[in-house]
């Protein structure tokens, strides 16, 4: 699918197999890709507003310079191997998102809420990497992984009947 330099209003693309489309530099606004398929995507220097990711699969995509800045809420979305690179996710609320092994180098996250988003092994935004587990924020230093590790495992876990 090519729609390179679109235009697209209010269109439901829910449920759509959209797998290597061509959306380069286009203006998308209220889109719905729930439950969309559509890794290698290019979405490149697109503007994105009020689109609707949620259970999406965009790995491997590339949203290079793309403008999500709109108080987006994306949940269960997998950007798992995606080029983010200097994309816009200010204000955006982002729940349960896989961004491992993302790059993320010079994207804009201000503002942004990571809620269970999986950061493993992604490129963060000042260009170093995220280790593994990286859960709702990137995690460089092994030191501080480690005494996050041990204080999980000393939590007392309860079970409720």
């Amino acid at each position: 699918v090519t729609m390179h330099q679109t235009l697209l209003k209010w269109a439901n693309l829910s449920r759509c197999n959209l797998s290597d489309a061509k959306l380069s530099q286009s203006s998308l606004t209220a889109v719905s890709f729930v439950d969309s398929f559509l890794p290698r995507a290019d979405l490149s220097n697109t503007i994105l507003r009020w689109v609707d990711f949620s259970n999406t699969d965009l790995s491997d995509a590339d949203l290079s310079d793309a403008d999500m800045a709109a108080e987006h809420i994306i949940k269960k979305t997998s950007f798992k191997g995606a080029i983010l690179h200097r994309t816009r996710f200010d204000s955006s609320k982002m729940n349960g998102v896989d961004l491992s092994n993302a790059d993320l180098t010079g994207a804009s996250m201000r503002q942004t809420l990571l809620v269970d988003a999986d950061l493993s092994e992604a490129i963060w935004t000042d260009g170093s990497r995220c280790l593994k587990p990286s859960n709702g924020r990137c995690i460089q230093d092994q030191d501080a992984l480690n005494l996050i590790l041990q204080d999980q495992q000393e939590q007392p876990i309860y079970l409720i009947k």
